[in-house]
């Protein structure tokens, strides 16, 4: 979903929101951000229990979020506020936001769980992720790849990509085999 496509009405109910449900949204959209291979489904139905919104309303909510955070990641402060003044938000909303006052943190948080040595993986395995949430935003949303690599050390690395990009890297990861078997050929 691009941030730039989310209905202004899913905006307006984000900023008329709780602000203790937007803080706990907030936090698991940047722990799932953090480690994305972590089930978060007792957080979700805890957070359903304590607040009278529905699980899909909290779901698109939390979508909202994490394409907060990858905004956020992605832009400097003045850009990033002007982005969100620019999709919908509102200027207290976006003051209440505890991102930019914390971006050092945030930033080096998210960097130290994501860098790993890729020299160490053991196996990958692969799965198209189709995201299905109504049928108006299946023809917005493409399919995408994840990629999970096994680590030496247990660990597990999921990278995301649409289909077009796996595409292109599978063909590349092809042309480079066949390089491999013709230079192999020629010097034996």
């Amino acid at each position: 979903m691009n941030i730039n496509q989310l209905p202004k009405t899913l905006i307006n109910n984000i900023c008329e929101s709780n602000s203790d449900l937007r803080g706990k949204l907030l936090k698991l959209a940047l722990a799932i951000e953090q480690f994305p291979n972590q089930n978060r489904t007792k957080n979700l139905t805890k957070i359903c229990n304590e607040s009278d919104v529905s699980k899909e309303n909290i779901l698109n909510v939390l979508g909202v979020y994490l394409l907060i955070v990858r905004l956020f990641l992605s832009t400097n402060d003045k850009e990033f506020n002007s982005r969100l003044l620019e999709i919908g938000f509102t200027d207290n909303f976006i003051e209440t936001l505890p991102l930019i006052s914390n971006r050092e943190d945030v930033m080096k948080n998210l960097q130290l769980s994501t860098y790993s040595d890729y020299t160490n993986f053991t196996y990958l395995k692969w799965r198209i992720d189709i995201s299905l949430i109504n049928s108006t935003l299946v023809k917005k949303i493409p399919a995408s790849v994840i990629l999970c690599f096994n680590m030496k050390n247990k660990g597990k690395i999921s990278i995301e990509i649409d289909a077009n990009m796996y595409k292109t890297l599978r063909f590349n990861v092809a042309l480079m085999l066949k390089e491999f078997t013709t230079i192999k050929k020629t010097y034996k």
